[in-house]
């Protein structure tokens, strides 16, 4: 269902969602990635039931196998600097920014491959878009909605404490960067 509406909307990108408790989801995410409007690897350890800290060494090693990105719905934030700096061919995307455990962790990959996304409502709370910028540098911070209303999000982002040039690379730049065969 999903494929077919990339055929039929170009502007569509959609990620691979990977289980680590069913073994077929990375033979799945293998081949789907294969197509460059599928940016990576979605996983979402509470919805699945496991413990990231568990099962991230083999989530993270076949990332870094396939030199793609997690999208990653936040749990154990500050403890994941352990696999990106174990694993630097991968880029993980921390969902959902909200407070200094974010800034703490992008801090903590010394290969730089930590990113948040400002998806969500937390993203509202006072400051934590400016806190990130001023901590970590817009380079690693992408706009996400994560609702039905981009509308907030957008506003979010045009309306924050920062540079323009900061603005653009949240809300655009930032991923024209890190997929840039999906934006051809």
């Amino acid at each position: 269902y999903l494929n077919k509406l990339l055929d039929d909307e170009p502007r569509f990108r959609q990620w691979a969602v990977v289980n680590p408790d069913r073994e077929e989801t990375f033979a799945q995410a293998e081949e789907l990635l294969k197509d460059s409007r599928v940016l990576g690897i979605k996983i979402h350890p509470s919805n699945h039931g496991y413990d990231i800290m568990k099962k991230g060494d083999e989530i993270f090693s076949f990332a870094d196998s396939l030199g793609t990105t997690v999208l990653m719905h936040p749990i154990e934030e500050r403890s994941m600097p352990v696999f990106a700096n174990r694993y630097p061919n991968m880029r993980l995307i921390l969902a959902h920014l909200a407070d200094e455990k974010f800034v703490d962790a992008m801090l903590g990959a010394k290969h730089g491959n930590i990113y948040a996304d400002t998806s969500g409502g937390a993203s509202s709370k006072n400051n934590v878009v400016e806190y990130a910028v001023s901590r970590v540098g817009a380079e690693r911070i992408l706009f996400g909605t994560d609702t039905y209303s981009t509308a907030f999000q957008t506003g979010r982002i045009a309306f924050a404490r920062i540079s323009d040039g900061d603005k653009f690379k949240i809300l655009r730049g930032n991923a024209l960067a890190l997929f840039p065969k999906a934006f051809e």
